[in-house]
């Protein structure tokens, strides 16, 4: 049995692991042994913006619903191929979080913000991105960000074959070497289109 909608999906998916805001502990529930200790004292002041810009939580959320996404296409498109086993959204959750894993993601982004930000620079974005309206706001530039990326997708999925069809005067045929004249490239003045279909040209766009 062949999943390859698997891999497709999985790889298409992975890249909406992008940033969010910090998780508020829960009532009653005890820390995590590795926030024993103040962020101030155990990471460095990069690592501490990019912790309060992308969440573990965030990334466990993203992760979840990409797993959850895959394992629903995979259902509609099996049409009584195959069966997925109840624990497979579960596995597929855990093999999401060994290709993209919340530290390797923190810590490129850290080098980063090491690189574009002073420290000055770094304490007053951690200032903001740990007060409550820096909490919301990157939640919800966050999601700006991935509406405005869809609307992409299909604006150019949808428009991009009649934009080719306005585009066609713009193209012509390359010279060959070797041939004697401009006249044995074009006839009558018109050049050859290459054919690109709507789904290649959005593909060479985005």
């Amino acid at each position: 049995m062949k999943l390859p909608a698997l891999a497709v999906a999985a790889v298409a998916l992975l890249p909406s692991l992008t940033q969010a805001a910090p998780p508020a502990p829960r009532a009653g529930r005890a820390p995590a042994r590795a926030s024993a200790r103040p962020a101030k004292a155990r990471d460095p002041l990069q690592l501490q913006v990019a912790r309060a810009v992308f969440s573990r939580e965030r990334w466990e959320k993203l992760v979840r619903a990409a797993s959850a996404e895959v394992t629903e296409r995979l259902v509609v498109s099996a049409q009584g191929q195959y069966e997925l086993a109840p624990e497979f959204a579960d596995r597929l959750r855990e093999e999401y979080e060994k290709l993209a894993p919340y530290e390797e993601l923190v810590g490129y982004q850290a080098r980063i913000l090491g690189r574009e930000y002073t420290p000055a620079e770094l304490k007053q974005l951690l200032r903001f991105y740990r007060s409550p309206l820096g909490q919301r706001s990157v939640v919800l530039v966050q999601d700006l960000t991935q509406i405005s990326h869809l609307q992409l997708q299909a604006k150019v999925r949808d428009g991009m074959e009649a934009a080719l069809n306005r585009l066609v005067p713009l193209v012509r045929p390359a010279e060959r070497a070797g041939e004697e004249g401009a006249g044995s490239v074009a006839h009558d003045g018109g050049a050859e289109v290459p054919d690109l279909s709507a789904a290649e040209a959005e593909a060479k766009v985005l």
